[in-house]
């Protein structure tokens, strides 16, 4: 099944690691320092550019370079079926642990013709302004449909398991039930690669299938009522401020000029007067903070209040080398590259195709969030060490 994927190895390690050095490049280096204008500092717009560099030689050297030699191991060995089974037990479990203790769903607010400002408070209630005992909801949702649920929904469908549109659809129910735009991409990310391996005509299928996934973001931008903002603002293109006139234009400007912007906004908060440029040392991952005993610095929720004002729980998405930079400089931009080449390396190597179909996604992650948070938080480390010492039959 899908055995020309074992056979070219060397081929999909070489489209992971170009497509790394396009995305990244692109965004981090070529955007800021030529598209962005008079609106930037071009030695913070130069630091930006240099650090996304640096890690693409991070992560080509831990990904071409074998540094540990392979030996004879011994995996746990467990039995795919049960694995799925338990996996989405606890899935639906979790959702439905959050939907019952949750006020009204934000979809249900929407298609009653709620206000912009009610949706919104609606979605941050729904998860992030959890308080007491209910905030571990969001930790224990985020570690299983990170990785752990897509990984066994692709599996059925490579499988063609009798439950694979079972998983598939409880996953999609609750993408939509509280309008976090992204948060379906999380699925059809890994599906949109693995029906791409399968599929025999790709120019045709990449024309479909990057329609159908375009028209479901739409979808989710118009029921957010991202298109009904009253405030209009001339602001350029590449300006947080800026205000989309259409529901296509707020999606093409979330997908490429807020994650620019968020990154260089966040070298230019680090070396403004709030943090004059020294470094964190790990202050900014809670675990890290509590493990090393130092002041807990929330430098996203820092970097979105200066974005947007105060808020409780609104935090700014920025890519993993800002979180590696601001905490270790210019080392850890290196090590941390370093580190996700040898993680995309080893899944490559598994030779298993539901494992190599979430790579995009950890990609994607790593482009909005730091590395620490979707180790630890989001549960890659977990998902890692599976791949590394358990054998799925």
């Amino acid at each position: 099944m899908l055995s020309t994927l074992e056979v070219n190895i060397k081929k999909t390690k070489q489209s992971f690691a170009i497509g790394y050095c396009i995305v990244f490049l692109v965004f981090y280096c070529i955007i800021p320092v030529f598209f962005m204008g008079d609106s930037v500092k071009e030695d913070i717009a130069i630091t930006l550019a240099g650090i996304t560099i640096l890690s693409t030689l991070g992560f080509l050297t831990a990904f071409y370079i074998n540094f540990f030699p392979t030996n004879n191991k011994r995996y746990l060995v467990v039995d795919g079926g049960v694995f799925s089974k338990y996996v989405f037990i606890i899935y639906i479990s979790i959702v439905f642990l959050i939907i019952i203790t949750a006020g009204e769903l934000p979809i249900m607010a929407s298609l009653r013709g709620a206000s912009v400002e009610n949706i919104f408070s609606l979605r941050e209630d729904f998860l992030k302004d959890r308080k007491g005992f209910e905030v571990v909801f969001g930790y224990l949702i985020t570690i299983v449909d990170s990785t752990f649920f897509p990984f066994v929904i692709i599996r059925a469908f490579l499988y063609k398991n009798k439950s694979r549109f079972i998983y598939l659809m409880a996953f999609i129910l609750y993408s939509i039930s509280f309008l976090e735009k992204g948060y379906f991409l999380k699925i059809a990310i890994p599906l949109f690669m693995f029906f791409y391996y399968k599929s025999k005509n790709k120019k045709t299928y990449l024309m479909i299938s990057g329609g159908s996934i375009m028209g479901i973001i739409i979808l989710m931008f118009t029921l957010s009522k991202f298109d009904a903002m009253e405030v209009t603002r001339d602001e350029p293109f590449f300006s947080i401020y800026h205000i989309p006139a259409t529901v296509l234009e707020a999606v093409i400007w979330r997908m490429v000029a807020v994650p620019v912007i968020t990154a260089y906004q966040g070298l230019e908060l680090f070396f403004s007067q709030s943090f004059h440029g020294e470094y964190l040392y790990g202050a900014t991952s809670s675990l890290l903070s509590s493990i090393f005993d130092i002041e807990r610095v929330n430098f996203e929720r820092a970097l979105y209040q200066s974005q947007f004002g105060g808020s409780e729980t609104g935090n700014a998405n920025q890519f993993y080398l800002i979180e590696a930079f601001i905490n270790y400089g210019y080392v850890g931009v290196f090590l941390f590259s370093f580190f996700l080449g040898k993680m995309i390396k080893d899944m490559i190597d598994t030779k298993n195709i539901a494992i190599i179909c979430i790579i995009p996604l950890i990609f994607y992650s790593l482009f909005n969030s730091g590395l620490i948070g979707n180790l630890f938080s989001n549960g890659y480390i977990l998902f890692y060490l599976m791949i590394k010492f358990v054998k799925i039959k």
